[in-house]
């Protein structure tokens, strides 16, 4: 039984340390974020999920995120027309994300592409 038990621990160590950079690790910001196409984001401001770049809808730069805020799968077209409100940013390999209670987005991807768009500001702007 220890000979079996050895191998499984080892095996499984690897698999949980090989899944590879997560941006869950990545430091918050609560900065404003200025968009490429000029608009700025805050911190607070209500984002609207509109309809994915992908096929039949799929959300292409947006994710659902679980309790520890990984992405866990693309964000799929029944969850278009949802608001949140973004509650942080954070940046990884020279991309800045956007994040809400549920979902991570590719900031500039998904507001060029038109899967997200701003709704109302934050109430301390």
């Amino acid at each position: 039984m220890k000979k079996l038990l050895l191998p499984i621990l080892l095996l499984s160590s690897v698999a949980v340390f090989g899944q590879g950079r997560s941006i869950s690790l990545k430091p918050k910001s609560k900065e404003p974020y200025i968009l490429a196409q000029g608009d700025t984001l805050h911190v607070g401001d209500v984002i609207r999920l509109t309809e994915g770049a992908g096929l039949n809808g799929q959300f292409l730069y947006v994710q659902l995120v679980n309790i520890g805020n990984e992405p866990i799968k693309p964000a799929e077209s029944r969850n278009a027309g949802q608001r949140q409100p973004i509650l942080f940013f954070k940046e990884q390999d020279g991309v800045t994300y956007f994040f809400t209670k549920y979902f991570v987005a590719n900031t500039d991807a998904a507001f060029s592409k038109g899967e997200v768009q701003k709704v109302a500001p934050s109430k301390a702007h």
